[in-house]
């Protein structure tokens, strides 16, 4: 039972921290592209980059300070780091780069 209640609670450690990323870091780049470009932009890029971004930060770091410790806790491959990042930022930096192609007027 204590098991079990450990994973609960790491479950809702996982849903606030990953709410906050999300919050944090889409105000940040969706003020960013407003205020660069004078319009509102749709934030699903942005989700999908930082969630990818998240995924590798819970995975390399924050899965080992929680409440729940399984046996099989184990960072993600260096390969698979570098990949799910470069896929993390080409999502966040392409309305940038291209915002008359991904958000036509």
């Amino acid at each position: 039972m204590a098991k079990l209640g450990r994973f609960v609670l790491e479950l809702l450690r996982i849903m606030v921290l990953l709410a906050l990323v999300l919050v944090l870091l889409g105000n940040l780049e969706s003020g960013l592209f407003s205020m660069l470009y004078g319009r509102e932009t749709s934030p699903w890029l942005f989700a999908a980059g930082n969630l990818l971004l998240f995924l590798v930060l819970y995975r390399n770091k924050l899965q080992f300070g929680g409440w729940y410790r399984p046996e099989r806790n184990v960072k993600l491959k260096p390969v698979t780091a570098a990949v799910c990042i470069g896929a993390s930022l080409l999502l966040i930096l392409l309305p940038f780069a291209a915002p008359h192609i991904v958000y036509p007027v």
